[in-house]
């Protein structure tokens, strides 16, 4: 076996133990006519916590966090601030298939197929488009 060849097979592997990676939310697909999913939540920040911090830990991108809390100081929101979490999605138009990235709320929604005799699911994560201030 070729080390470079070898060594490329972990690089992948490597960079998910190294880079944190934004965990997506799998909600059940409602019935046609119904576009929101999952439920808004609030939680209380602490002295340590910051708005990435908090939006990393429930999966959220880190400008609907700041666009949800108007005002909050992104570095030091406060100990004991409420923050709201926007969790709750609408979903995109069109065919529900596949991957639909919604650029506007920095959103990928997954469509698998469903499997036989179960409901259909999405996927949502949050997602950047890598270049501050691109729109």
């Amino acid at each position: 076996m070729n080390d470079e060849v070898g060594l490329k097979s972990w690089i992948p592997a490597l960079a998910l133990l190294v880079c944190p990676v934004a965990l997506g939310d799998m909600y059940v697909l409602p019935p046609a006519g119904v576009d929101l999913v999952g439920l808004e939540q609030n939680t209380v920040a602490r002295f340590e916590d910051t708005m990435p911090d908090i939006a990393r830990r429930y999966g959220l991108g880190y400008e609907e966090i700041l666009m949800a809390n108007p005002g909050a100081d992104p570095w030091l929101p406060g100990d004991g601030r409420e923050v709201l979490l926007p969790t709750r999605h609408i979903l995109p138009q069109g065919t529900r298939e596949g991957i639909v990235i919604n650029l506007s709320e920095h959103r990928l929604y997954y469509f698998p197929k469903a499997q036989k005799g179960q409901p259909a699911h999405v996927i949502t994560h949050p997602i950047s488009i890598g270049q501050m201030d691109w729109h």
